[in-house]
C-alpha cells in the first residue's frame, strides 16, 4: 500500500484520486506524502513474532552442545523401483 501511494504521488496524482483507486482515507494519503516531503521514505516496519521464537532458547542450547543430527543410512529402508 505505501509503495503505491509514493508511486501515485511521484507521477502526480491527486490525493482524492489516490484514495478512491486504492479505497483508502485521504488522511492516510495525507500522511504518506508528509513522510515523503520530510524525508522519511521508508515505509514503515511491522514487528511480528517469529513462529521459532518459542524454541529460541532450545535452539540455542543444542547449537552451544554441538548437538548434530545424523540420518539413518544403515539399508534398513527398502528401495521401490
Amino acid at each position: 500500500m505505501f509503495n503505491s501511494i509514493v508511486s501515485m504521488l511521484k507521477i502526480g496524482i491527486p490525493i482524492r484520486k489516490i484514495a478512491r483507486d486504492l479505497k483508502i482515507d485521504r488522511n492516510t494519503v495525507r500522511s504518506v506524502q508528509r513522510r515523503i516531503t520530510g524525508g522519511v521514505i521508508t515505509p514503515p516496519v511491522i514487528q511480528r513474532k517469529s513462529s521459532l521464537d518459542d524454541y529460541e532458547e532450545k535452539m540455542i542450547e543444542l547449537l552451544n552442545d554441538n548437538y548434530s543430527v545424523k540420518a539413518d543410512l544403515s539399508g534398513t529402508h527398502k528401495i521401490r523401483h
